[in-house]
Formats: C-alpha cells, structure tokens, sequence
C-alpha cells in the first residue's frame, strides 16, 4: 500500500515530467557538487603537495587558481546532465543552453581573476619589494584593478554576444554615443587622469602622511580613481583623484623637518640680565634634545607686549615623518623650560590690568 503510494506520487506529472524526474535532475546537481568537492580536496592536498615540489611555482598557481572554481564547473556539469534528463519543449532546452553558456563564462573570468591575481602576488609584489623605487609598489594594485576590468569587459561582451547581441552594432553604437558618454563620465575620466597625475608627478606615495582638502592622515591606498587616506582619528577617508589637482597637498612625511615656534611671556620687572640668562637656560634645553635640528635654534628678546616682555623660541624637530617623535619632543622641551625657569624664580606674565581710581577735592 505504501509503496503504491509512493510511486504514485514520483510518477505524478507537472509540465511534462514526473517527480522522480525532478529529483533525478536535483539528485544529478547535488552528486556533482559533493563529486566537485572531493575533487578540490583532492587537488588541494595530494596534487598541490607534488607540485610544491617542483621548481617553478607556475604549477602551484594553476592549481590554487583551479582548485575553487572545479567545484563550480563539475556542478555545472551537473546541472547540463541534470536538464537533459528533463522532457523539455525547443525553447526551453534553448534557454537552458544559453544560461549553460553564460554560467561557463563566468566561470571562465572567475578562474582567469584568480590566476593573474596569484601571478601579480607571487612574482610581481616581491619583485616590487626588492626595489628601490615606490612607484611600482603603487603601480601593483593599479594592475590588479585593470586585469580584473579587462577580463570582466571581455566576458561582458562574451554575454551580450551569446545573449543574440551583434558586438560590432554595440562598439559602432557606442562611437556614436561618445559625446553623451564623455559628458556623463566626465567625473570618472576627471578621477582618472588624476591618478596618472598622481603616479606620474609622485606628490606622495604610500605610507606618507599628508594634508589634503581638510584631511590629515597617512596614504593607505592609491588606485586608478581614488586614495584612501587613514586619518590620526583612525578614520579611513576615500578622496576621489581629481581632487589632487585642484587642492594643495601638503606632504607632511616629506619635510625635512617640523618647525615649532612659540613666545614665553616673563613680567615687566624682569630686569635685562634676567632675560639673557632665560635665553641661555630655552638654548641649552633644545640643543641637548635629541630630535632638534642643533644648527637652527633661534632664542631672542623678540618685543615688549601689552603685559610681558615677549622671548620668541624657533627650532625644529627631526621627525622622520613620525607625528609621535614631535608631540613627545614638544612635551618634554615644555616640561624641562617650565621646569628650570621656575627654579631660577622667573615670574610668567599673564593678562593683567591696572586701575586708578580718581578722588574728587
């Protein structure tokens, strides 16, 4: 009884075909999938132990680029078998066909992304490494994107062609419709040629850190359309090319050095001698630092102010780019001025005002 039952219900027909067709068709995908994935765990041990063996590392890209998308293939091979079991009308077999072809070329592209990929990172980033140039450091993700763009456009195409599209119609359309393109990409091609500009005149490379339409941070990343810049907040800020062209860009990493300047305010009745000797005390505490730049310290009675009489402290600091070298070079030249001027009783002037008071005879 149970039995005719269920073989009632798998001989039961919808559009054409039985349950059990159906499930022969789901069955064939499901197999192939865990036969794909056997193979690739196959392909990622025992293949890539052999080829790690060999001297060239070509072989162990084909096979780390290969070892994901076989999964992907061996279902789709799954899937062809699958809708051919199936009691399909022309048109459908047709669309299956067509959605089998296209699904081959993604495959395709996604294998071809992950093979250059891997051939950019194993050859290309430690070639990079070794010189002494940053450009071609810079120039790496540069690559990445474009391979990537080529082989997308190119299975794009691939598509439109299987999709009954003329490809020949298409590109002629698309020199007709130059003009209107330019106009509505004028902001992509502006982004564009702002990081050609920015590749080719090198006003920064990554790592440095620099100033730039009100942001201040460290070059993360610099790609065909924007930079990204990290932030001393820890902010990751996207600026679009074209920007570098229309700001000015302040490449704090590349100055030599940072200059600090300040005026310390002694009372009115600090007599000449005393003011000298507060100049000698501010020299000698920036000339034993480590981090100043000894040959450029200037310390001088610089003018006689609304309530003090003003010394005007220029130095720099030898920071190397390291923002931290400056905030604790600053801090402990402050802490050893303050320091040594209280101890020889130097009184600091702060706003003050003096009134008199008229009596009437």
């Amino acid at each position: 009884m149970v039995m005719e039952l269920i073989s009632e219900i798998l001989d039961y027909s919808i559009l054409g075909n039985s349950i059990w067709q159906y499930l022969l068709f789901v069955g064939t995908i499901v197999f192939t999938y865990i036969i794909g994935k056997i193979l690739n765990y196959i392909i990622k041990t025992i293949i890539l132990s052999f080829t790690r063996k060999t001297k060239t590392k070509l072989d162990d890209l084909i096979i780390d680029a290969v070892s994901p998308p076989i999964i992907f293939f061996i279902s789709l091979l799954g899937f062809y078998i699958g809708y051919s079991l199936l009691n399909l009308s022309e048109k459908v077999i047709k669309f299956f066909s067509g959605l089998t072809d296209i699904l081959v070329i993604i495959g395709m592209s996604w294998l071809v992304i992950r093979f250059l990929d891997s051939i950019i990172e194993n050859y290309f980033v430690p070639y990079t490494a070794k010189t002494k140039s940053d450009l071609d450091d810079q120039l790496v993700p540069i690559l990445r994107t474009l391979s990537k763009i080529i082989v997308i456009i190119i299975a794009g195409l691939m598509i439109l062609n299987k999709l009954g599209y003329n490809i020949n119609s298409i590109l002629a359309g698309l020199g007709l419709g130059g003009l209107a393109f330019a106009l509505a990409a004028k902001d992509i091609l502006a982004n564009l040629f702002g990081g050609v500009a920015v590749f080719t005149s090198q006003p920064f490379k990554i790592g440095d850190r620099i100033k730039v339409d009100g942001h201040d941070g460290h070059v993360q990343t610099i790609e065909i359309r924007t930079t990204t810049i990290k932030t001393l907040d820890g902010t990751h800020v996207i600026i679009p090319n074209s920007k570098f062209s229309e700001q000015i860009i302040e490449n704090i990493t590349r100055e030599p050095a940072r200059k600090i300047a300040f005026t310390i305010g002694l009372t009115y009745n600090t007599p000449p001698q005393k003011i000298q000797r507060a100049i000698e005390i501010i020299k000698e505490i920036i000339a034993k630092h480590n981090h100043t730049v000894k040959k450029e310290i200037i310390v001088f009675f610089d003018d006689f102010g609304n309530f003090s009489l003003n010394i005007k402290v220029i130095y720099f600091i030898d920071y190397k780019g390291n923002a931290e070298i400056v905030f604790k070079t600053k801090n402990e030249i402050n802490n050893e001025i303050l320091t040594r001027l209280n101890k020889e009783k130097f009184n600091f002037a702060f706003p003050t005002q003096t009134i008199e008071l008229l009596k009437k005879r």
